[in-house]
């Protein structure tokens, strides 16, 4: 490396990521190394690339705050926490040599002095006290909170406090014996299980910086000094000083501290500063951006000038004189320019559009004296890569560190963003990337949708419909907690006609569902005391009984007709699956092997998979098609749209690179030759794999041997287009997918016609997208399209009128006439679509007007933020798909909803709307499909019945009637409505409010108990309690010990159990079935029971023995007699 002189030098010729190489000389060279871009988005792509390759070096991200100038907004929780992180690191002398990723902006904006923000972070230690982090958490603007979601907020249960602080990835639990710490783990935020053990634990304040007393009379004195009067009556001078805290405060920073400075003065004059921009420009263009608003905004609000929030430009000359400026520029000159010898790749990338895939790897190694470093991370890109060599005898090896590499074909297990040629020390470093194109990362938990959305009762608000077994169609009205018989006791209130209210036992929770109907103005409460909704469900179950024996006979059907049974080689599938280059989650795996046993089955698979955007939904159906052609069977792909076509077809060559299946694409995106090249290729077998949109539809196309037929996205088809597909499916395994099922294909999966699988897990860091309903005025939506695009970022606007896109670009560009704005829609020629896209990608493009075109397709990361123009005009599932579109990175990401009069919506749109807004975007598919089933009703499976039934009973009911008629049919003999045990005690059983506050966790919880049926349950539900709340208090002991009691009970099929003081009376019912020999031998022989009558049995309780003996013995008496 050439020698560095204070001030600036310009580098020549860094292409690619040869900006690694010099970041880690002049990291070697330097204590501080200061890396300068444009935004976070930049900062988060060189903070990625950087600890891929330098693992051992630290590196910290200091972000600007994200926002417009001036910009009234709160800060992004992530933004506090890099900059904690960094600001920290100053405080920490065990840190030697850094690397500083940061803004330009950052580096220009004031910020205290250390010595006045250290006091926004405390350090938790095992010799940290009790009440000291408590007094800390109070401090620092923590939130109290019964269940621990997000920074900043802290819960207390006895000896156990959790808090999840700005600065940490992730929550902390502390359980202390007395006053001293006895464990400090990291929580998962899922489960809220501890994990694990650290030995300490950072606390930062809420917000962006702590203030204090002085702070806060600091502010007071400069606002009296700059502001008018009249500002101590605004609402932010009242939230600051009462509240320390207020949305602006970032703009404000100067006012509270005698001293403010840049993070350039944190580095005491030893630093390099990395820039590939004029420092002195950057500041200059933003300190004029800065004054050109302010004298616009000043007149309309009380803020400060940009002089005393940014350093001065001699204060910023004074740091770049003393210091060293690493600039890489082709345009700037200076006394000192170094010319590196770096120089872009020559065309590297495997094509397999050539007769030889590597046809440009080859040229390049062939005709090269240099080294080769090859930066592969993903299994499958390696394997495909060392096939190639083996396959050309070229010999390789595998290194650790770049430093260490010295062969002449080497590969190291990491990612860089752009290959480069090192033509002073003859090197070629070539990324995936390069090879392969763009690559992606990701973990996780399984569910049914039924307990996902019908059966949950944990997220029950006031006033929500339920339906309970016996009374019917009432109103939650909270949980109760009353004094009866000297024993206190939890009762949920239910609300009925004419003001009537039931208040139930929190033990008979399994008697009650939500409702899920019509939950409109007509939806009719049952009358307690009456007998109509005894009524109802008879005749509701009587036609349920015909339903399940028409779906018997569809399944008998099913059932007679054999489909092709594959063969499983688990050797040559686990090759396959090693491909795959994320770890799977728990659901995925689950849903992979149902696929997977259902192909290996005699009869024909027909099975749904539902799962978000982004869940690993194709990977599903890149094993089942491994495995079908793996058996000599065609697998054809349907999909919806082109792009997705394509997409597909890629991610397939991809995956499918070692093997020597053909797979072709059918879509309106290839000529007419080749299509026909295609068709002919299906009838004769030569392809093995098509994809395709709805021309694989056409009646021309004849396939050799069919075994798998893949509907992707399969809400996207029609009525036509789905019974063309059944006349494909006849002995054919049938796979479809989808987030967001319509009623209709939701209701046969459920009504057994379908099987179903689920994945219900978001990647790890992925946050939910903040949704809201926007103004369309000018102002509004330039603030919100500045705040995405000052962050690097990119956004969709969403209008689905073709005719009127003009209308919209021209509306933006009076906006700002430099946003960047295109438009794309599906009557433009494919390779216009191709073009465009492609320039997105490329992050050329601010703002994308575009039709509902882009609800399924290629993944954006760098497209935070849509908009959606007339969204009432959507569909539930559509809004759902379309926001899904964003929020494919760990950013936040936003979607505004633009809204026709208020006085046109309907209230069918209205109700969309609501249900849309509320329902998270995570793993929220499935939830809208449920809210689709109110909104729409269940459609119609087999005739016009069900609908009528569904509306009267509820369709969690519904599912629960029509799965046990079908089981009685199976096994030809009737079952009861229900296995409820009514069980009752003379002691209190609860879980007290001041051991779990949060209603709702305590409902989860009730729901949880009501619903074990064996003790192994219980004693994971007791584990969970005592991990987050901490020990098991007196009534909620006594709950467990009852529900060992209900469980055991139900064995022996009871009806009711009453624990008294001194007796325990079972009673029985008909289908009771009882060891009557042990029954008299060892206990009414004995008299220790009686029995009073046919049904009543009365056991002798031991009244010396606490209430755990008491249960324990009568657990013992029932299982003793249990059959």
């Amino acid at each position: 490396m050439a020698k560095l002189t204070k001030g600036i030098n310009i580098v020549k010729n860094l292409t690619g990521s040869s900006y690694l190489i010099e970041v880690d000389k002049l990291s070697k060279e330097f204590t501080n190394t200061i890396i300068a871009v444009d935004n976070n988005h930049q900062i988060d792509n060189l903070y990625d690339e950087l600890t891929s390759i330098y693992k051992d070096k630290f590196i910290f991200k200091f972000p600007d705050f994200g926002m417009s100038d001036y910009e009234n907004s709160t800060l992004e929780s992530s933004i506090i926490r890099e900059r904690y992180k960094t600001l920290i690191s100053f405080d920490e002398s065990s840190i030697k040599s850094s690397i500083y990723i940061t803004t330009y902006k950052s580096l220009f904006y004031k910020i205290p002095e250390l010595n006045d923000i250290s006091i926004s972070w405390s350090n938790i230690t095992m010799k940290s006290r009790y009440t000291d982090i408590t007094n800390i958490l109070k401090k620092y603007n923590y939130t109290k909170v019964s269940k621990i979601e997000e920074p900043g907020q802290f819960r207390v249960s006895g000896s156990i406090i959790d808090f999840f602080s700005m600065s940490s990835n992730m929550p902390v639990r502390i359980n202390f014996f007395g006053d001293t710490i006895e464990v400090i783990k990291e929580i998962d935020i899922r489960t809220q299980r501890s994990e694990l053990i650290i030995e300490s634990a950072m606390i930062t304040a809420k917000y962006l910086n702590y203030l204090a007393t002085d702070n806060i009379n600091n502010y007071i004195d400069n606002v009296t000094d700059m502001f008018d009067k009249e500002y101590k009556y605004d609402l932010e001078f009242e939230r600051i000083v009462k509240d320390n805290n207020h949305s602006n405060i970032h703009n404000l920073i100067p006012f509270f501290y005698n001293q403010t400075n840049s993070l350039l003065s944190y580095f005491d004059n030893q630093f390099v500063l990395f820039s590939r921009k004029n420092i002195t420009d950057q500041y200059l263009d933003i300190r004029d951006t800065m004054e050109n608003l302010y004298q616009f905004e000043s007149k309309n609000r009380y803020i400060i000038e940009p002089s005393e929030l940014l350093i001065s430009k001699n204060e910023l000359n004074t740091f770049l004189e003393n210091n060293y400026l690493y600039i890489s520029s082709e345009i700037e000159k200076a006394k000192n320019t170094i010319k590196t010898r770096y120089s872009n790749l020559p065309p590297i990338m495997i094509n397999y559009n050539y007769k030889d895939p590597f046809t440009n790897i080859h040229n390049v190694m062939t005709n090269s004296q240099y080294n080769f470093l090859f930066f592969i991370q993903r299994d499958d890109n390696y394997l495909t890569l060392i096939n190639y060599f083996d396959s050309k005898n070229i010999k390789y090896t595998e290194v650790e560190s770049i430093d260490s590499s010295k062969n002449k074909v080497e590969i190291i297990r990491r990612d860089i963003s752009q290959g480069f040629i090192d033509n002073a020390n003859k090197k070629i470093y070539v990324s995936s990337n390069d090879l392969f194109g763009l690559i992606r990362n990701r973990i996780t938990k399984n569910k049914s949708f039924k307990s996902i959305y019908i059966d949950k009762i944990s997220d029950l608000k006031f006033d929500d419909y339920i339906v309970h077994t016996e009374h019917g169609i009432g109103k939650y009205k909270g949980l109760i907690t009353m004094s009866i018989e000297h024993k206190t006791i939890e009762l949920i209130k239910i609300e009925y006609a004419d003001n009537n209210n039931l208040y139930m036992p929190i033990t008979s929770m399994s008697l009650i569902q939500k409702y899920i109907g019509n939950t409109g103005l007509n939806t009719k409460l049952a009358t307690l005391g009456s007998d109509r909704w005894l009524k109802i469900k008879q005749r509701a179950k009587k036609k349920i009984e015909d339903i399940a024996a028409e779906l018997l006979r569809v399944q008998a059907q099913r059932e007679l007709q054999e489909g092709y049974e594959c063969l499983f080689d688990n050797n040559i599938y686990k090759k396959f699956c090693e491909l795959f280059p994320y770890v799977e989650t728990d659901d995925q795996l689950n849903c992979i092997n149902d696929v997977i046993n259902d192909m290996c089955s005699i009869k024909s698979m027909d099975r749904l998979v539902c799962g978000d955007v982004g869940f690993g939904k194709t990977e599903v159906i890149l094993r089942a098609s491994f495995l079908a052609v793996n058996n000599n069977k065609q697998v054809t792909v349907i999909v919806p749209t082109t792009v997705l076509a394509q997409q597909h077809h890629k991610t397939f060559k991809t995956r499918f690179s070692n093997y020597n299946y053909k797979i072709d694409l059918m879509s309106r995106a290839i000529s007419s030759k080749d299509k026909n090249k295609t068709i002919d290729g299906i009838k004769n077998g030569q392809s093995h794999i098509i994809i395709g949109t709805h021309a694989l539809l056409n009646k021309n196309i004849k396939y050799h041997d069919l075994g798998l037929l893949v509907i992707d996205e399969e809400h996207k088809f029609g009525v036509k287009h789905k019974e063309t597909i059944k006349s494909l499916k006849e002995n054919v395994d049938v796979l479809s997918l989808t987030a967001t099922p319509i009623p209709r294909t939701l209701n046969s999966a459920l009504s057994e016609i379908k099987d179903m699988s689920i994945i219900n897990t978001p990647p790890v860091g992925r946050k939910n997208i903040d949704t809201n309903i926007i103004n369309k005025s000018s102002e509004e939506l330039k603030t919100y399209i500045d705040r995405e695009i000052n962050r690097g970022g990119q956004i969709l606007f969403v209008h689905n009128n073709i005719e009127t896109m003009q209308e919209e670009i021209d509306f933006l560009k009076n906006i700002n006439n430099e946003y960047r704005v295109y438009r794309i829609h599906g009557q433009l020629q494919n390779k216009e679509i191709t073009k465009i896209m492609n320039t997105f990608i490329n992050e050329e493009i601010d703002i994308l007007i575009c039709t509902s075109i882009i609800e399924s397709g290629l993944d954006m990361t760098n497209v935070n933020t849509i908009i959606i123009n007339n969204a009432q005009n959507f569909g539930l599932s559509q809004l759902h798909q379309i926001r899904g579109r964003v929020g494919r990175s760990k950013r936040q990401a936003y979607a505004g909803l633009i809204l026709c009069d208020p006085i046109k919506i309907t209230k069918e749109a209205q109700k969309r709307l609501d249900a849309f807004i509320r329902t998270d975007s995570l793993a929220g598919g499935l939830e809208i499909a449920g809210h689709d089933l109110e909104i729409r009703g269940a459609g119609e499976i087999l005739g016009e019945e069900q609908s009528g039934q569904i509306f009267e009973i509820g369709y969690g009911m519904y599912t629960n009637l029509l799965s046990r008629a079908i089981n009685q049919l199976k096994n030809r003999k009737d079952t009861k409505d229900n296995n409820h045990i009514d069980i009752d005690t003379y002691i209190s059983t609860l879980i007290p409010q001041d051991y779990i506050e949060d209603i709702f966790s305590r409902l989860e919880f009730y729901s949880d108990i009501s619903n074990t049926t064996n003790e192994y349950e219980i004693n994971n539900i007791i584990s969970r309690m005592i991990d987050i709340y901490g020990p098991i208090p007196e009534y909620l002991e006594n709950l467990l010990d009852l529900t060992k009691v209900r469980i055991q009970a139900s064995f022996i099929d009871a009806e009711k159990v009453r624990i008294n003081k001194d007796n325990t009376i079972i009673t029985l019912n008909e289908s009771s079935i009882i060891d009557n020999e042990k029954l008299i031998n060892n206990y009414v022989m004995k008299e220790k029971i009686k029995i009073i009558n046919k049904y009543n049995l009365r056991y002798k309780n031991n009244t010396d023995a606490c209430f755990k003996k008491i249960c324990s013995d009568v657990v013992d008496v029932i299982k003793s007699i249990t059959v």
